[in-house]
């Protein structure tokens, strides 16, 4: 069989884990006929040789791109602007490409996908989003007769792994240094802890569900920097654990677009994904609901899912197919103004009681007072009564408006019954203000 030649550009996390999965042949590998023969690296030393011996070494990515002995070419050294470059010309000289880049994607993702269309080229990025979890391919392949009106999960392995940390007693640094630890944080952590990463997962993900262009500003997006032990006290007492979650909810041509920590109750399934884990639930017409979870940090698991997108372009290679690009014809997202349940958090000193403050703002709440931090869990509102109520609080004295979290409802409808699950069994516990 004649092999179909790989050029890796980047031999790190990734790299090292595709190179890995590739060279052990598994049967159903084996028969894809696929072999690395040329990788770039930022340097080259005689022991990062001896580890991939029949790999040839290069410190011009360009050269692979240029490669005409070169077929399919995987791009994972992260960053957008030399990425760009090299996938663009790799395009032009009509190789197949699988990048697992995500700030790329959601950033030039539609001008690379033009030109792979206009060559008749593969541009597959099933590792850019969610890790091990075959979600683009789901949303390619198995709704073709279905109308996703919903999406929500945990996009980020770093910022799960951190909360579920926190939720057994850790403090954010302590759970931050656990994961830069094990290698599930980077040194700088900010795109990660400030949902900058899931933010443009979530961009690529409303291109597959719902064939709409989003923009990152259009995303209500919190971090989780903030949060503390009494967040997660409050959480418990309402029958609810925090997760970094990202939210779409499709209304036509518009989307209500969320990436923030939430409350989960713990009825919902993305309540019990924990540490690394990844996990998407998908609304649709027909199939109603389905949840998907998978490791979404490490390198052999985001690995995995290159090597997937390998051996689908390897399989349109030998059947001389076209491969299908996803995402070619978009319409422009507009926004989508949705009322939620709110979790108030404020810092007080005691001197002021959550009956009082409920009563300034004219509304009716459930409340639960943690040491100095007084939460108010409010009725299905909507961003701008928050803003209101932000800018009430931060006037009077005694009282710091920490955050404010809101509380997952998957198909974002205002649903009074979620509310009442809520503060039924918290409210003959809670203290009376």
């Amino acid at each position: 069989m004649t092999k179909i030649n790989v050029g890796l550009l980047g031999l790190g996390t990734v790299g090292k884990g595709v190179a890995t999965i590739v060279a052990r042949q598994s049967p159903q590998l084996a028969s894809a006929g696929l072999k690395i023969t040329r990788a770039a690296v930022r340097t080259i030393t005689p022991e990062r040789q001896a580890h991939f011996p029949d790999i040839k070494l290069t410190t011009d990515a360009f050269q692979i791109v240029n490669d005409p002995e070169i077929q399919i070419i995987v791009e994972a050294i992260g960053g957008i602007d030399l990425p760009y470059a090299l996938i663009q010309q790799a395009l032009r000289n009509g190789k197949h490409v699988i990048t697992a880049n995500k700030d790329l994607i959601a950033t030039h993702g539609q001008a690379l996908t033009a030109l792979a269309a206009s060559q008749h080229v593969a541009l597959n990025y099933e590792a850019a989003v969610m890790g091990s979890i075959p979600i683009l391919r789901t949303l390619n392949t198995s709704f073709a007769g279905d109308t996703i009106t919903s999406l929500a999960g945990i996009a980020n392995g770093t910022s799960n792994f951190i909360l579920s940390q926190m939720a057994r007693g850790r403090s954010y640094q302590g759970a931050l240094a656990d994961a830069q630890q094990k290698g599930f944080a980077e040194a700088d952590p900010t795109n990660d802890v400030e949902g900058l990463d899931a933010s443009y997962k979530l961009l690529i993900l409303c291109r597959l569900a719902f064939g709409l262009d989003a923009t990152l500003a259009s995303i209500h997006r919190q971090g989780i920097t903030t949060l503390t032990a009494a967040d997660f006290a409050a959480a418990k007492h309402f029958g609810c654990t925090i997760k970094p979650l990202i939210r779409a909810i499709r209304r036509g041509n518009q989307l209500s677009l969320t990436v923030a920590p939430a409350l989960v109750p713990n009825t919902n399934p993305l309540s019990h994904v924990d540490d690394e884990f990844n996990a998407i639930e998908l609304t649709s017409t027909n199939t109603k609901s389905l949840v998907l979870i998978g490791p979404g940090a490490g390198s052999l698991p985001t690995a995995n899912a290159v090597v997937a997108d390998l051996q689908a372009v390897a399989h349109d290679i030998r059947g001389h197919q076209t491969p299908t690009i996803a995402a070619q014809v978009l319409l422009t997202a507009e926004a989508l103004e949705l009322k939620t349940p709110q979790l108030v958090v404020l810092d007080t000193d005691l001197s002021i009681t959550g009956a009082a403050i409920a009563d300034h703002l004219g509304l009716s709440c459930v409340t639960y007072q943690h040491n100095n931090e007084l939460t108010l869990l409010s009725p299905a509102v909507t961003d701008e009564t928050i803003d209101t109520w932000r800018a009430t609080l931060n006037r009077l004295k005694h009282v710091k408006v920490q955050h404010v979290l809101p509380v997952f409802n998957p198909d974002g409808r205002a649903h009074q019954t979620q509310l009442q699950n809520l503060t039924t069994t918290s409210e003959t516990e809670s203290q009376s203000f």
